[in-house]
């Protein structure tokens, strides 16, 4: 588990001080396990890369330490190569940063781990290896950047870029004279000497591929090498045999000298600029003269004690010490040159029992000159060279599970000095020395009994003595060093374990030299100095209830004197002033007596008293902050309280709770809160007083918010007391440094409550639960490493991003130059580390994600940044560190950052959208154009259609017109019983070409009116249909000699069509048929059914149609006729293909020139494949349709009683005239040529019926329909259109508005008469209708349509109430009547005459006879009663009028009717 806290303990105790006062050296702990992160317990070495990461070689793999998080690395399945054991025995890093990696498990392959793409590569995948594998000895990293592998069987293997390009030299491949390579020397051109058992290899740096060797064997004599040294202008190489060649760098020459110690010279090394020290495996070892070549040696009979076999040096520190040990005994040797003189270091081995791993000798030189020896067989020791003496590394006490040896199986120090270590099984361990020189000393007394020692005020007299007050309630007095001179009794004296009652929380000595103690709880003593040493006359004053100038309280934290020699009592209630009279007499001011002005409410707690520059005094609180002039206290203006928030004057506090308060030699404030950190006075009235403060807190860089102490040192730095760590601040670049040391210095303990004090040596203390720590402050440097600033991991959506081909990281993110992230990996986090191993936990973080963030944000301990939803765009992500003492430092690191657009979100996408709205803009500008232009084309074609329409409809007017005139005269002459026959018989020809033309103008108006018009289909029997149709033709068959058939397939098979569309399809393909048959051959109709269809098919024998032909057969008025007696319009096939379109039908021919034709067209089965535009007719509608084409009977000339005026209007005068000359035998005709003048005949002349064309010059004939049903005078009368226009539409228009008829030209003139005697016999009945009325049917009076309009039937139903309301009424007369209904007399006896046959008078007289012919049946009212109240006076007359009416007197009429 974690030792998180830091475990702070002495190592060495330099002297002893009297009366326990110690000086310590401090260093601290911090233990890892694999709970902790590490892969393994047992780590085999550490080392630091140029980067500063901390690399662990353990036995289940790689691991890489940040400060706060450990990296594992492991080769898996899917790498490259695959590490057989995760054991690892040696790493090291060459100049790329790569981490070498040795097992002695498996010595057959070596293994390197890039950390900039976190890959493994191994000797494996070098070609051409043996697949035995290569047997490494040795890794030789060399400055260059070449990497060699060596083996003592199968020669090296040279590694030579970062690319791992590999070469290797054998004796199998001729490049080497040797396969055994002990080691390897790269001299100062980078030039590489492979020192083998067979010579030496020269390889150069710039011909690798051409190695030059030296001293190879000549008959069978070989000289083996082991060890070279570099001088100036040589190097020197030791060999076999006491040989040593050396070889000149400018003569690229040998010379060769053998020493007289015939031995193999194993280890050289340059001892000062004259010597080199030389050491051999048997047979000790010498210093060799550079110069003269003279030779010094060192062996058993030189050096006493030695053992000259088997050594194998260590270190060579300081130029003169070497350090070796021998194989055959544990320890360690040192022979120290400049004293000549051999000393021996048996194993010191502590804590555990010997470890089971062997343990490896070291030697280490710390960056401060300190040097670390570890003997072979364990002991870890610090080397005291005054006197040759190893001080064991020694903590048992601080592993509380007693796992602690001394015996460590690697040890490393870092770059900062601090200790890394690890032990079997144990972990990792970091010890953290401390550089600074921070003290402590005990004021405790063992011999008393106490919960707690806590210190609560430390002073200075005027003779330089400290007294510190304790709570074990003693006040013990020290020297200026710090040695205790005694305890201070309550009598004034010192003696020894004296106690007082209370804890003094408060010392001072004004300037009459009496010492004033506030106590907690047993009120404020003032001693005064006597004649001898520490001797006091002590006065004790305590709260008296009775007496207000007591002091108020016996709990007094404080006491303060000014600048104007006033002494001031902080209590915890309330502040007092000592006044002393002239008598002597001592009292205290307080709010209790004449200062009432003082807030006691808010400041009854009083912990420190400070005096400003103005000489306003600075008083803390639990409440606040109270100022007030001294020399206006009893002003309660001159008072004024600074809490948490804002006030009207002032920005306050950022906490209330004040407990300390530093005004410094510039004259600044700083009050320190519990709970607010510092607050410092930024801004000053006139007077003085604050009007603005300025906060520091943990934001700001202190450890905590909780200020105990706050003191200035000599240099104007303020010192801050926070639990149990202490800080130092800069006020002039308002930093923060934090050592968090003295947490270990002051064994965990916190500091005391404002107590702080300056000694007059500059020197700075503070009290704390055991004692006071004390120290200089110009001997605690600044901080000031530069950590690298390392960033250590990627996430993605919470997910550590890996490098591979498919992730954003080819590289390490701490070697990557950019990071490129897709549109959809923009939530990412990055976590960074400064690799500042003192105290990872202090490091304090700024970061800011430059154009995403405004400022920066600040992170402590924890180095990750995290950012979501971050929008397409270039980023830098900028991040920089303090170092673990809070010092900021120049190591800021910048990442670029571009999140990509996604695909829609692109610049070549915008350029596409550009592109895309332009080309919509283009579209919809060509849609708007190409709709006007359409619109302008349907417009005009519109215009051109109604053009033709009104072309169509005016050539059938022009055309039906002359036809009427020739038509309507022949058949009146040919029903004319005095036209004789054989005239009759000419003009049948007449009547019959001018029947054909007429069908022929119908033709091409039917043929427009499909083009206009939909459909409307109802369900038709097709056989049957068809079938009566076929009937029709029988006759012409037989004329023309045809042999025609009807075949019928489909029983009662009914489909839904247009019937009249469905009639002219089967009459124009029968027509064409019998039109294109000669006599002799034969037409058939057949009617099949297939699936969901009905095909019909008309077959014949004719003439055909020539190929050439049959593509235009069905085009408009194109004709192929040849029958010049029958020529073709060219209309009814193309009519035929309209109608079969409409229908959704399909129509097919098939013609064989002088055999025939075939043309059948296909009907689907039900109605699902017509549109919404269809209208569907029921049976019953059909049915309704049918019956109100029937025609009315004809009335005979002798059942019109009276002679009718009629008014024909007619633009054409011959069709004007023949209209006359044809009425006017049964009727009185009158005519106008134009509808102004037709109006203003039937106002005047007030016809009876009105005969009137539509299409005439001034006024149509739909508006003088319209005028006449709007004039009441004109309404009544019926009125017939005659148009050439048979479009439906027109015949709607004019029913719409009342005409009774709609005749189309040409028309019968036997017709015409029927349909006026029809339209006269209709409004007869209508008259009958109101001669027959009741007063009980009065509500049902419904007429029939058309008979009368809408204005009329409102007249009529008027005229009947007012005849109703005025029955009895016998002078009740047709004026009146007239004028109640809104006409005059005349045009009144014109309507009602039209509308019911009688003159107003009779019309009135008839209601009331009917009325009382109710009344007498009803009733048994007299009849005279019943004259009177129908409205007659005479009873003559009503007798007379009844008889009329019935044909029996009113008494004759009851009696029937009883």
């Amino acid at each position: 588990m974690k030792i998180l806290g830091k475990i702070f303990l002495l190592i060495l105790i330099v002297f002893l001080l009297p009366f326990d006062v110690k000086g310590q050296q401090n260093f601290s702990f911090e233990h890892f396990l694999v709970e902790d992160g590490l892969p393994h317990n047992t780590i085999s070495q550490i080392i630091q890369d140029k980067k500063g990461f901390i690399w662990l070689g353990t036995f289940n793999g790689l691991s890489k330490y940040d400060g706060s998080t450990f990296q594992n690395y492991k080769t898996q399945a899917s790498d490259k190569v695959l590490m057989k054991s995760n054991r690892i025995n040696k790493i090291i890093e060459d100049k790329f940063g790569r981490i070498w990696i040795r097992s002695d498990i498996y010595k057959t392959n070596t293994y390197c781990f890039d950390p900039k793409t976190e890959t493994f590569w191994g000797t494996e995948l070098i070609p051409n290896l043996s697949k035995t594998g290569f047997p490494l000895s040795k890794i030789k990293v060399n400055k260059s950047g070449l990497v060699w592998l060596l083996s003592e069987t199968d020669g090296c293997i040279l590694i030579s870029d970062s690319l791992f390009t590999t070469k290797i030299y054998s004796k199998k491949q001729k490049t080497l004279s040797s396969s055994a390579v002990y080691s390897v020397h790269e001299d100062e051109q980078k030039n590489s000497w492979l020192l083998t058992d067979n010579g030496l290899t020269l390889v150069k740096f710039d011909k690798l591929s051409q190695p030059i060797n030296y001293f190879s064997s000549q008959n069978g004599k070989t000289t083996s090498f082991y060890s070279a040294v570099e001088l100036d202008d040589e190097v020197w190489f030791g060999g076999s045999n006491g040989q040593i060649a050396k070889y000149s760098k400018k003569g690229h020459s040998f010379r060769t000298q053998k020493i007289e110690l015939d031995a193999t010279i194993t280890w050289m090394a340059k001892l000062d600029e004259q010597t080199i020290v030389a050491l051999t495996d048997q047979k000790g070892f010498c210093t060799i003269n550079i110069f003269t070549g003279s030779i010094r040696i060192y062996n058993s009979d030189t050096v006493k004690g030695l053992i000259t076999n088997n050594i194998n040096p260590i270190e060579l520190v300081k130029n003169s010490q070497l350090w070796f040990v021998s194989n055959r005994k544990t320890g360690i040797y040192l022979f120290d040159f400049s004293e000549q003189k051999l000393y021996y270091y048996p194993p010191i081995l502590q804590g555990l029992t010997r470890p089971t791993i062997p343990v490896v000798p070291y030697v280490f030189t710390d960056y401060k000159g300190d040097v670390w020896v570890q003997p072979y067989g364990g002991g870890f020791s610090k080397f005291n060279p005054s006197n040759h003496e190893l001080i064991p590394f020694n903590y048992t006490d601080y592993f509380p599970n007693g796992n602690f040896t001394n015996s460590f199986i690697t040890t490393f120090f870092d770059k900062q000095g601090n200790l890394w270590y690890s032990t079997e099984l144990a972990g990792l361990v970091k010890v953290v020395f401390s550089e600074n020189n921070f003290k402590t000393s005990s004021v405790t007394n063992k011999l008393i009994e106490s919960s707690t020692k806590v210190v609560r005020s430390i002073f200075q007299d005027k003779t330089g003595n400290i007294w510190v007050g304790n709570k074990q309630n003693q006040i013990v007095v020290l020297d200026k060093n710090f040695n205790q001179i005694g305890s201070l009794s309550s009598s004034g004296q010192l003696k020894k374990n004296s106690k007082w009652n209370n804890a003094a929380y408060s010392i001072m000595q004004d300037n009459q030299s009496n010492i004033w103690i506030g106590t907690r709880g047993d009120g404020l003593y003032k001693l005064i100095p006597q004649k001898g040493e520490f001797t006091y006359k002590v006065i004790n004053y305590k709260n008296d209830k009775s007496n207000p100038y007591s002091i108020t309280s016996d709990d007094i934290y404080n006491v303060f004197q000014d600048k104007n020699n006033r002494i001031w009592l902080g209590t915890f209630d309330g502040l007092n002033l000592i006044n002393t009279n002239i008598n002597g007499e001592t009292h205290f001011i307080s709010y209790k007596n004449k200062w009432k002005s003082y807030p006691i409410d808010s400041f009854d707690k009083v912990r420190c008293i400070k005096q400003s520059a103005e000489g306003l005094l600075y008083v803390g609180a639990t409440k606040g902050l109270l100022v007030f002039d001294p020399n206006k206290m009893f002003a309660s203006s001159s008072i004024k309280k600074y809490e948490i928030g804002f006030d009207e004057t002032h920005i306050g506090l950022n906490g209330n709770d004040v407990i300390d308060i530093c005004i410094t030699k510039k004259k600044e404030i700083f009050v320190a809160t519990t709970t607010g950190g510092i607050n410092k006075v930024v801004k000053k009235d006139a007077v003085g007083f604050p009007l603005k403060f300025k906060s520091y807190t943990k934001n700001n860089g202190l450890p905590s918010d909780n200020i105990l102490s706050l003191l200035e040192d000599v240099d104007g730095k303020i010192w801050i007391a926070s639990d149990y760590t202490l800080s130092r601040f800069n006020p002039n670049q308002e930093f923060f440094e934090i050592f968090h040391e003295v947490k270990g210095i002051i064994s965990n303990y916190n500091f005391s409550e404002a107590t702080a004090l300056k000694l007059k040596s500059g020197e700075l203390l503070f009290g704390y639960s055991e004692g006071i720590l004390h120290f200089f402050s110009d001997q605690i440097k600044t901080n000031d490493f530069t950590p690298y600033l390392a960033f250590s991991n990627l996430q993605l959506f919470n997910q550590k991003v890996s490098i591979n081909k498919d992730s954003p990281l080819n590289f390490s993110i701490d070697d990557s130059k950019e990071l490129v992230l897709s549109h959809d990996q923009n939530f990412f986090t990055i976590e960074f580390a400064a690799l500042d191993y003192k105290n990872p936990a202090n490091i304090n973080y700024a970061y800011k994600l430059e154009g995403f963030d405004k400022n920066w944000n600040y992170v402590k301990a924890h180095g990750t940044a995290t950012y979501t939803n971050v929008p397409k765009g270039k980023y830098v992500f900028k991040v920089k560190s303090a170092n673990s003492q809070g010092v900021w430092a120049e190591n800021e690191r910048q990442l670029p950052i571009i999140i990509k657009p996604s695909i829609w979100n692109s610049n070549f996408s915008y350029i596409i959208y550009v592109l895309i709205l332009i080309g919509l803009f283009l579209l919809i500008n060509h849609t708007l154009i190409t709709i006007f232009r359409l619109k302008s084309n349907v417009k005009l074609e519109k215009e051109i259609s109604n053009i033709k329409q009104k072309f169509f409809i005016d050539i059938s007017h022009e055309l039906r017109t002359p036809l009427t005139l020739i038509s309507s005269p022949i058949e009146y002459l040919i029903n004319d019983n005095r036209t004789p026959e054989a005239i009759k018989k000419q003009l049948s020809y007449i009547a019959h070409s001018s029947n054909r033309l007429q069908r022929l103008v119908n033709q091409i108006l039917d043929f427009r009116k499909i083009q206009d018009t939909g459909i409307k289909v109802s369900e038709i029997n097709v056989a049957a249909f068809v079938k009566n149709i076929f009937n029709d033709f029988i006759e012409v068959a037989k004329e023309k000699d045809i042999h025609f058939t009807f075949q019928n397939n489909t029983k009662e098979t009914k489909i839904w069509a247009d019937r009249n569309g469905f009639e002219k399809i089967i009459m124009n393909l029968l027509s064409n048929a019998f039109k294109y048959t000669p006599k002799g051959k034969s037409i058939t109709v057949k009617i099949t059914k297939k699936e969901k269809q009905v095909g019909i098919h008309f077959i014949d024998e004719g003439i055909g149609i020539p190929k050439e032909n049959q593509s235009k057969l069905f085009t408009r008025f194109v004709s192929f006729s040849d029958i010049s007696n029958n020529p073709s319009t060219g209309i009814g096939l193309s009519m035929v293909k309209e109608l079969a379109e409409k229908h959704n039908a399909k129509l097919f021919f098939e013609s064989e020139p002088n055999k025939g034709s075939s043309f059948s067209i296909y009907f689907k089965l039900g109605k699902e494949h017509f549109s919404n535009e269809v209208d569907f007719i029921n049976e019953e509608e059909k049915q309704e349709s049918e019956s109100n084409l029937t025609l009315t009977p004809k009335l005979s000339v002798s059942d019109i009683q009276e002679k009718y005026k009629i008014l024909v209007v007619e633009d054409e005068p011959e069709l004007r005239s023949f209209i006359k000359s044809v009425l006017e035998d049964k009727y009185e005709v009158i005519v106008a040529d134009d509808g102004e003048k037709g109006y203003e005949l039937a106002i005047k002349d007030n016809p009876d019926f009105i005969i009137s064309d539509i299409m005439m010059p001034k006024l149509s004939g739909v508006d003088l329909l319209k005028k006449i049903r709007k004039n009441i005078e004109t309404s009544h009368i019926p009125v017939i259109l005659l148009t050439a226009k048979a479009n439906i539409e027109s015949k709607l228009e004019g029913l719409s508005y009342g005409a009774d008829d709609y005749i189309t030209k040409p028309f019968s003139v036997s017709y015409l008469s029927a349909r006026i005697e029809n339209l006269l016999n209709q409004r007869k009945r209508l008259q009958n209708i109101f001669g027959v009325f009741d007063k009980n049917e009065l509500k049902d009076f419904n007429p029939m349509p058309c008979l009368i309009s809408d204005q009329d039937e409102e007249i009529m139903q008027r005229v009947m109430l007012l005849i109703e309301e005025n029955i009895d009424n016998n002078n009740f007369s047709v004026e009146e009547l007239g004028s109640k209904v809104g006409l005059n007399r005349t045009t009144f006896g014109n309507k009602i005459k039209s509308l019911t046959g009688y003159t107003p008078v009779e019309f009135i007289r008839d209601i009331r006879i009917k009325r009382a012919a109710q009344l007498i049946i009803s009733s048994q009212l007299l009849i005279k009663e019943i004259a009177f109240m129908t409205g007659f006076s005479d009873m003559k007359y009503f007798s007379k009028s009844f008889k009329n009416k019935y044909d029996v007197t009113p008494m004759e009429y009851r009696k029937q009717n009883k």
